[in-house]
């Protein structure tokens, strides 16, 4: 979805492929989308990783569930935006647009 909008996206399902984004990708990245429901592994544990590679980097969350389960799985970490599942392609980039570290480089995690 989000090439189809026209983000670079760079996909990862664990925590180490999370990492290995952040080091290959490193500051071209200027949003990460996070889906609580990550893999195995819950996609708290993705944001805390990526909070703690790149504080600056703005975290955007999604979930199937409602926004108070995100709020405690989150608790006291910077959320730049949540997504309910399921959304619009259209309001995931306008959120994106919105929080984005830049204007003139699009990309995703």
């Amino acid at each position: 979805m989000l090439r189809r909008l026209g983000w670079e996206a760079h996909g990862a399902t664990n925590a180490v492929e999370v990492s290995e984004v952040l080091q290959e990708c490193g500051d071209q990245l200027t949003v990460a989308v996070v889906d609580l429901g990550l893999g195995r592994e819950h996609g708290s544990d993705a944001a805390r990783l990526i909070w703690q590679a790149q504080p600056e980097l703005p975290v955007v969350v999604m979930s199937g569930s409602d926004e108070a389960e995100y709020e405690e799985a989150l608790e006291g970490l910077p959320v730049a935006g949540f997504l309910s599942k399921p959304f619009e392609p259209s309001s995931m980039d306008l959120l994106l647009r919105g929080v984005s570290r830049t204007d003139s480089v699009r990309s995703a995690s």
